[in-house]
């Protein structure tokens, strides 16, 4: 293969795609879930000192809800590497996804500011404010032409 060849694509020297959020963004959810967990340790010792049932019911549902944004939150995505069509990967600070470009199936959009990720595996939430977010749906649809995006 040339040097002069346009369809060869030197997938190891990319740089890896970051989540480009303004620091507000990126700092406010996470302070927020910061109080709303000390308000929830603060409803547990009001719990026990008022010594009722009935106060437990509110802290547990409130338990329950940071919980789940903790785990939604750790999730997210903040950064992609690609290193090929056969090497995707999507780290969050909970886990990494690894797939394939063949593996993904579709893009959809969910809400404000975010998509469903679907592949063989599973669904992942992605907020698309990445830098080169388009250049790597680009390079997925050259390498699967059955992957679909929808509200992008």
């Amino acid at each position: 293969m040339s040097l002069c060849d346009a369809t060869h694509i030197n997938y190891i020297e990319r740089m890896p795609y970051r989540l480009d959020l303004p620091l507000p963004a990126r700092i406010i959810p996470a302070v927020t879930l910061v109080f709303f967990a000390l308000g929830e340790i603060a409803g547990i010792f009001g719990a026990i000192m008022t010594k009722e049932p009935e106060g437990w019911i509110p802290v547990v549902l409130c338990g329950v809800a940071l919980c789940v944004w903790w785990w939604v939150y750790l999730s997210l995505p903040y950064r992609i590497e690609f290193n090929g069509p056969e090497d995707i990967r999507f780290i969050a600070l909970r886990r990494t996804v690894r797939t394939s470009a063949m593996q993904i199936q579709s893009l959809k959009k969910r809400g404000t500011g975010m998509y469903v990720l679907r592949h063989s595996a599973g669904k992942l939430n992605v907020n698309i404010q990445f830098t080169g977010f388009y250049e790597f749906l680009h390079d997925i649809k050259a390498a699967n032409p059955a992957f679909e995006t929808r509200g992008i």
